[in-house]
């Protein structure tokens, strides 16, 4: 595996090309952007949706066929990177690698892949780095804001000042390994409801506490899940900019009568987010309930974002970035 030569001291001035890749339970997520005095110029984006977290078995274990799915997304992926030629990258693998530690093959033929190092961040650390993302692009930096990530193997619960997090919680609850415990044929009815939410009740509601404690100017939900809920949300009339709980209680009356995610007539979502969107929507409307969110924008940053920041704040000392 070559190394990256390239040092913080070397980046101290403009046009230089940062590359972020977060390597997601759901999704693998590349940008590749330069840094122009304030603010980044993309040059590339790239997502696939590989399922990661439904490789693992009950002892944690990831099935072949997942790893050969993730193996082949970081080859596409490291021919764009290697066509960047970024000048500073940093690769992070989330919760199913969390999980998935001792494959140390498995992580040595993805680096392999990739040219570059994965390093395995810790829940509190992808908090963190969520909040960063999507904080920092914000123009009133007085709110307080309760941010959540719904991820494939993960939840993810901040609330800060600016881009500074007093209260982060990370949770092994995500829309894939909550789809695959209580909706693992698709079916969608009320007794699965019911077993899910008591779930993600037992798991959300032992942290709620310090986070009501602190309190809120604005609850803002970022990543795949909760942005699909949101178009669906929009696209119904059931609410426009915002989630709440009304609308959410719309969306599992529309899952319990369909009685299968393949009968969603849902075309604004793709069917592999249909397949975990009853696991993900569970989650998110227990955490409307047990931390009393009145409403929820979005916000389309997320933790790739927050690297990307995190990248460029080592090259020059910054109080905003713009994407």
């Amino acid at each position: 595996m070559k190394k990256n030569q390239n040092s913080i001291e070397s980046l101290k001035s403009e046009n230089k090309t940062l590359a972020a890749l977060d390597l997601g339970s759901n999704s693998f997520h590349l940008i590749i952007a330069r840094k122009e005095k304030n603010t980044f110029k993309i040059i590339d984006k790239y997502k696939e949706t590989i399922g990661l977290a439904a490789g693992l078995n009950k002892e944690n274990e990831l099935s072949a066929k997942a790893q050969q799915k993730a193996l082949s997304c970081a080859s596409k992926i490291a021919k764009r990177i290697n066509a960047s030629k970024p000048d500073l990258i940093k690769i992070v693998g989330t919760s199913t690698f969390r999980l998935t530690r001792k494959a140390c093959n498995f992580l040595e033929n993805l680096q392999s892949s990739l040219n570059h190092k994965v390093n395995v961040i810790s829940g509190s650390e992808e908090a963190r780095l969520i909040f960063l993302g999507v904080t920092t692009a914000l123009k009133d930096c007085k709110k307080r804001r309760l941010v959540i990530d719904i991820g494939g193997g993960s939840t993810e619960i901040i609330v800060g000042d600016d881009t500074n997090p007093i209260q982060l919680d990370s949770l092994h609850l995500g829309c894939i390994n909550q789809s695959k415990l209580f909706f693992p044929n698709g079916e969608t009815n009320a007794n699965d409801f019911s077993k899910a939410f008591l779930k993600a009740e037992q798991e959300i509601r032992p942290i709620t506490h310090n986070f009501k404690r602190l309190g809120w100017d604005e609850a803002i939900g970022c990543s795949g899940t909760i942005l699909a809920i949101e178009r669906i949300v929009t696209a119904n009339g059931w609410g426009k900019q915002y989630i709440t709980k009304d609308s959410l209680e719309k969306l599992i009356h529309l899952l319990i009568k369909a009685r299968h995610c393949n009968n969603l007539n849902l075309k604004i979502i793709s069917d592999k987010r249909k397949k975990i969107l009853a696991g993900g929507l569970t989650i998110l409307y227990t955490l409307f309930n047990e931390l009393k969110i009145e409403k929820m924008k979005i916000n389309r940053n997320a933790l790739r974002e927050g690297l990307l920041y995190e990248l460029a704040s080592q090259d020059n000392k910054i109080d905003k970035l713009n994407i």
